[in-house]
């Protein structure tokens, strides 16, 4: 009786050891891992986190694209394929990948106006003009003969009567060179020139009225002598 039972402990024992050294095995089991490689087109116009490293097979990360000023994100490409312009992206590994966030420099516009137009001009001449944002731009205003400049307007606020002038495109502008003299507004391209008013005399004659229109006469012709004949006729 006592034996049967001593084997059926060690029995249990051996069980029980076994289990423990399978399950001990299957938790120190190491997975495999692959590398993601993180890439940025321009030096400077953003970062992406996380970073290159290795990652477990068949886990999932997210990656994220921050953008610095002056810089716009054009997108993802995960091992040359394009993704998207969403600034995060989730990855499954599953394989070896490389993920390239793209950048651009960001353009701002400058619109220039000449008012008149007749007055002046300006270099850069006017227009619409795009700039790499951040950039100085340096415009000179040039009165035409017999004018003079008035002074600048940017984004509708004055700034003074210097012929150059420099503008910091962080945005986007509009200036304004303004002219003043002898200066000859003509229509607009295409317009009709309206026609010409008729002269008008400051005082025109008054015709002076008679005080008595004129009296004709009318004299009736004599009667030929026979109806004369005729008329003093009598019947027998």
């Amino acid at each position: 009786m006592k034996s049967n039972i001593c084997k059926a402990s060690i029995l249990l024992l051996i069980l029980l050891l076994t289990t423990t050294s399978t399950a001990s095995a299957q938790y120190y089991y190491n997975q495999s891992q692959n590398t993601l490689n993180v890439n940025i087109n321009l030096l400077g116009a953003g970062y992406v986190t996380p970073g290159s490293g290795l990652y477990y097979y068949g886990s999932t990360i997210i990656a994220h694209a921050y953008t610095n000023p002056g810089y716009v994100f054009d997108g993802w490409y995960l091992n040359g394929i394009y993704q998207g312009k969403l600034s995060s992206i989730p990855i499954t590994i599953t394989r070896d990948y490389t993920l390239t966030a793209t950048f651009s420099a960001r353009t701002v516009c400058l619109t220039i106006t000449n008012n008149p137009s007749q007055g002046g001009t300006t270099a850069p001449m006017a227009g619409i003009w795009n700039y790499t944002y951040g950039s100085p731009v340096t415009i000179t205003a040039n009165p035409a003969p017999e004018c003079t400049f008035s002074g600048w307007y940017l984004d509708g606020t004055y700034q003074g009567l210097g012929t150059t002038i420099t503008v910091a495109m962080t945005q986007d502008h509009q200036l304004g060179a303004f002219f003043a003299g002898n200066i000859t507004l003509s229509p607009p391209e295409g317009a009709t020139a309206p026609p010409p008013t008729p002269p008008t005399h400051p005082n025109p004659p008054t015709p002076t009225p008679t005080s008595q229109p004129p009296t004709s006469t009318f004299t009736a012709p004599a009667q030929p002598p026979h109806l004369a004949l005729m008329s003093n006729y009598t019947e027998p």
